[in-house]
């Protein structure tokens, strides 16, 4: 069985690429996350839920880049993704619970699109070398600001390549990446200029686990976070 959530927590993720770091304050209380740098993710934060005012800055500028009231449902885990140039900021905020534990021999994606200005997008994840013009795709017509349902996927290694949707012209190619049993997945999909980002964040489920236990490392190209899910 999946736990529900007995506290109500935030976790930051940075998609800014011309900015150094960010911080992010919740109303008018002190920062709750501050020197964030480019792809780099929190780990879960204690926060207070309900509707509060997200204010973004960078860099040490007093001025805010964001500043905007979402709601923060209580007792829930989510996931608040700043992308975008600093002239040109968006966000959204994501929940994280009430999630479906995959079932055995799967695990699960979801993709958002923050890639500004992009055309829709398709996701492809196929065992490695495979013909995208032979199969569809996983996850399909993404777009601007919007994230896809959860898909559920058989365990094992795949490469994930994102085209514009209705074409198979790739326009990023992770290389190969494993995946483990009953785990999820999300993928942000980030193009500014001619610099093209896809971050990768995977989590992994443990039954009957202690939330006080929870870790989340991370490296600067991936980060991996584990937790609690609900029971299908």
């Amino acid at each position: 069985m999946g736990a529900t959530p007995s506290q109500t927590r935030l976790r930051v993720i940075n998609l800014i690429p011309n900015a150094t770091f960010l911080t992010l304050t919740l109303d008018n209380d002190a920062p709750v996350v501050t020197g964030l740098g480019f792809q780099q993710t929190t780990g879960y934060i204690q926060v207070t839920g309900g509707t509060r005012e997200f204010k973004v800055s960078v860099d040490s500028n007093p001025t805010n880049i964001i500043d905007v009231s979402d709601t923060i449902i209580i007792g829930s885990d989510n996931t608040y993704v700043v992308s975008g140039p600093v002239e040109a900021t968006n966000s959204v905020l994501l929940i994280d619970t009430q999630l479906f534990v995959p079932n055995g021999g799967t695990f699960d994606i979801r993709m958002l699109n923050v890639a500004s200005g992009s055309v829709s997008v398709d996701l492809y994840l196929t065992p490695p070398g495979t013909d995208l013009t032979a199969t569809g795709p996983t996850v399909a017509g993404v777009t601007f600001g919007n994230v896809s349902a959860f898909t559920a996927v058989t365990t094992g290694s795949y490469e994930i390549r994102a085209t514009p949707s209705g074409t198979k012209e790739v326009i990023y190619d992770t290389g190969v990446i494993s995946f483990g049993d009953k785990t999820f997945s999300g993928g942000d999909y980030l193009r500014h200029g001619q610099q093209q980002a896809r971050r990768r964040r995977s989590a992994q489920h443990r039954q009957q686990r202690d939330r006080a236990g929870l870790s989340e490392p991370r490296s600067p190209s991936s980060s991996c976070s584990t937790r609690p899910r609900s029971a299908r």
